[in-house]
């Protein structure tokens, strides 16, 4: 029941949506894409290699192609959730801009995304059961 519960929090492609995501919700969408955009490269890749198919061939190209596609939408839809889980603990959405800085940056973003739900955010109340309080979804 816990994990329907964060299924229906992460929401990854709804555009209207501008609230807060939980820690748990943010995590388990990172885990997801992450696995997805792993076998999404690794796939056609293995069986490109069983088949013993030309790394310049049609199936690599248009492989390597849909991999970038997806893994762009995929990458869009991780940073707004990762934007609504910065609110979530407390912090603005321009930390975001950490991913521009390798490793240090991304260490710290990483923490920052793990920090607790903070339910005295000036970007509205945190989701309910969110860990940092119980309040109303913002709008």
């Amino acid at each position: 029941m816990r994990v329907r519960r964060m299924l229906s929090q992460m929401r990854v492609f709804d555009r209207t949506r501008l609230g807060h995501v939980s820690r748990a919700s943010f995590w388990l969408t990172f885990l997801a894409c992450s696995v997805i955009g792993l076998l999404s490269g690794w796939i056609p890749v293995e069986i490109a290699y069983q088949l013993q198919l030309q790394p310049d061939g049609v199936f690599m190209v248009t492989s390597v192609w849909c991999f970038l596609a997806f893994n762009a939408a995929m990458g869009w839809c991780l940073a707004r959730t990762a934007r609504r889980r910065l609110y979530d603990a407390g912090y603005s959405g321009w930390w975001m801009w950490l991913l521009a800085v390798p490793l240090a940056g991304w260490v710290l973003l990483a923490v920052l995304l793990a920090q607790p739900s903070d339910a005295g955010t000036p970007y509205g109340l945190p989701p309910p059961g969110a860990g940092g309080g119980a309040g109303a979804q913002a709008p």
